[in-house]
């Protein structure tokens, strides 16, 4: 996922992303599977 969201910064960059609303999600999957993780460690 972070590999994706480095492409898709980039893609931005060089105008060469067609779907922008791509990004934020990527951003908003990679906070929800943080949380799960984090919720693991600490339970």
């Amino acid at each position: 996922m972070k590999k994706d969201l480095f492409n898709m910064r980039f893609q931005k960059i060089n105008s060469q992303i067609t779907n922008t609303s791509k990004t934020s999600e990527t951003k908003k999957t990679i906070a929800r599977l943080k949380t799960l993780v984090r919720g693991k460690i600490n339970a």
